[in-house]
């Protein structure tokens, strides 16, 4: 379970930072890092945070925009925390990019089992974890918030917050991003849902750019607009596949309770559900459907 205990540790001193980590008010001493040093992986970046409660919702946004950023060879930041932070870096590893975790503690402390085969992953792939800790420091309740100014110091094209609460590590990141005059982008969420009120707040009060399409984040940069938008167009589908999109949208739902908010027959929504899982529109998980 410890391979990445094999990669030595090094250490980084402000003559070598990446151009953003020098650049700030009060950049750390030195950076201890594992795994292999390559400067083009700073070329391009995104820090992308979010709520350690990652909903549904969020999780597959992150699947929409992942593989577009990789693509373009984009390198992905983010916290090494569970949630937002660890579906972003092994979405990045299922594509074949480069990540970069930033962590709060030092680089022998991690926090799980499964951060441990993560941990192995980005620097097998090619990638890095860095901290400013001593490598047995443990992480502490102020330790997260001070590592918050390295993930976006070291973002070039800025931060994309995906979910976050009013109070959450995410809009430490954002308010750190605006005081280093870096791009905040936001993906808006529903109004009922604590892990969007931080992302509602950024856009409604002008701290972040609202993010309905991969090209709104790419535009500043010289990459590939395709397959971009992040909300399906559901234009081509039947009438009794729209109504059940609608119903969708609200709240996952059984095939019974479709049947009686519909008033159709529970044997004919069935068959359209079969037939819209196949077309990876819907899909059904502890009984419930829910929209792909």
């Amino acid at each position: 379970m410890n391979e990445w205990k094999k990669w030595p540790i090094e250490l980084l001193t402000k003559d070598d930072f990446p151009k953003g980590l020098r650049n700030i008010s009060n950049p750390p001493a030195r950076m201890f890092y594992r795994g292999s040093w390559d400067e083009k992986l700073y070329e391009k970046t995104i820090t992308i945070v979010g709520s350690r409660r990652m909903t549904k919702y969020g999780a597959d946004i992150i699947k929409k925009v992942i593989p577009i950023l990789v693509a373009n060879g984009i390198t992905i930041i983010s916290g090494f925390m569970y949630g937002v932070d660890i579906e972003c870096h092994n979405q990045c590893l299922d594509c074949g990019g480069k990540t970069l975790a930033i962590a709060g503690g030092g680089l022998d402390t991690i926090e799980s089992q499964y951060n441990e085969k993560l941990y192995t992953r980005i620097l097998e792939s090619g990638g890095l974890v860095m901290s400013e800790y001593e490598p047995n420091f443990k992480p502490t309740i102020w330790s997260f918030p001070q590592r918050d100014r390295l993930m976006s110091a070291i973002s070039t094209i800025g931060v994309l917050v995906i979910e976050g609460g009013i109070k959450s590590g995410s809009l430490i990141t954002a308010k750190f991003a605006l005081k280093q005059g870096k791009r905040v982008m936001a993906i808006p969420g529903p109004i009922n849902s604590m892990v969007s009120e931080g992302t509602n707040w950024l856009i409604k009060t002008d701290g972040a750019e609202m993010i309905t399409e991969i090209s709104d984040i790419l535009k500043e940069t010289n990459s590939v607009h395709v397959q971009t938008d992040l909300f399906r167009d559901y234009a081509d589908l039947s009438e009794i596949e729209k109504k059940i999109i609608v119903v969708l949208e609200n709240e996952a739902v059984t095939v019974d309770e479709l049947g009686q908010k519909l008033k159709i027959s529970v044997a004919e929504i069935g068959r359209n559900i079969s037939l819209m899982m196949m077309r990876d529109l819907v899909e059904e998980n502890g009984g419930k459907i829910y929209l792909s």
